[in-house]
């Protein structure tokens, strides 16, 4: 049945900012840029961030180029996008809304987002919730989907958050996505 599977055990650092269990039920899963540099361990130093931040932000996932980790967990709240946080699930990918196309295609940021697709296929499989970019009107409209944090923010604004930026490849995402998701229905 969709929406029971759970999603792999991944290295589980708390973060500071959270509310145990939901107000909601999951329809979003909204993905972030760290605003960080492009490092190895960057995950794992954002996760250790999110254990004592100097204001209030946490994400369910933080993915670099090796590794993902869990800071919060899928039936709890993360503090990462406010309108988007009770019925959210909300992935930090380590590197920033500013960069180009170019950037978001080295080899890097192509592992960062493999790792992100990954976890996303997951928790659509988790969640049944299909594999499409919603849009500020189609968040707002109570659609279920897949969006960025900049989507979020034109739905409830708040904070002024643009990530992860104009030039990140979304269509090459949903299209990992969807991948990940056939391989997962045929475990």
């Amino acid at each position: 049945m969709a929406g029971m599977r759970d999603t792999d055990n991944f290295e589980y650092i708390p973060a500071k900012y959270q509310i145990k269990g939901r107000a909601k039920q999951v329809r979003l899963i909204v993905v972030h840029s760290t605003e960080s540099l492009e490092v190895e361990g960057g995950a794992r130093a954002i996760a250790t961030y999110f254990q004592n931040p100097p204001r209030k932000g946490s994400s369910h996932y933080v993915v670099d180029d090796r590794e993902i980790i869990q800071c919060v967990k899928d039936s709890d709240t993360a503090a990462g996008a406010i309108g988007a946080n009770q019925d959210g699930v909300h992935i930090e990918q380590c590197g920033k809304a500013a960069q180009t196309a170019l950037e978001w295609g080295d080899g890097y940021s192509m592992q960062v987002i493999d790792n992100c697709t990954k976890i996303t296929a997951q928790l659509c499989l988790k969640f049944d919730i299909p594999v499409v970019w919603l849009t500020a009107a189609e968040i707002k409209a109570g659609a279920k989907g897949i969006t960025s944090h900049a989507e979020i923010q034109k739905a409830y604004p708040s904070t002024g958050h643009t990530d992860p930026g104009v030039n990140y490849p979304k269509n090459r995402f949903l299209l990992l996505v969807g991948y990940y998701l056939d391989k997962r229905k045929a475990e």
